[in-house]
């Protein structure tokens, strides 16, 4: 169907957001996190209701867990170029795991 004006039509979907689960730095960064975007072609993960983040830097060919937004201070990382996160060989002592959950999205 056609609307004639935009902002009156909407379209929906379902999605959903893939989860993991991050252990071992403690309580500022522990918990789960969020696939919220996408960068460099790999997943961006998100600490929700706090600012931890995990993505790819493609420059390094690492994964790194960063202490906040806008900040370059990297809590864990770990060298591979894997297209999805690697589940181990973290620094610092940090454990990751596929979460199993996901949440459905209406988009």
């Amino acid at each position: 169907p056609s609307c004639s004006l935009p902002s009156w039509c909407f379209g929906s979907s379902t999605e959903s957001a893939t989860h993991i689960s991050v252990s071992g730095l403690g309580q500022e960064h522990d918990g789960q996190y969020t696939q919220t975007a996408f960068h460099d072609g790999r997943p961006r993960y998100e600490l929700l209701g706090k600012s931890s983040y995990i993505l790819f830097n493609k420059a390094s060919s690492e994964w790194r867990l960063f202490e906040s937004l806008g900040t370059t201070t990297v809590i864990s990382s770990v060298a591979s170029s894997d297209v999805s996160i690697p589940l181990s060989g973290w620094s610092n002592g940090a454990s990751i795991a596929l979460s199993g959950s996901t949440t459905p999205l209406l988009l």
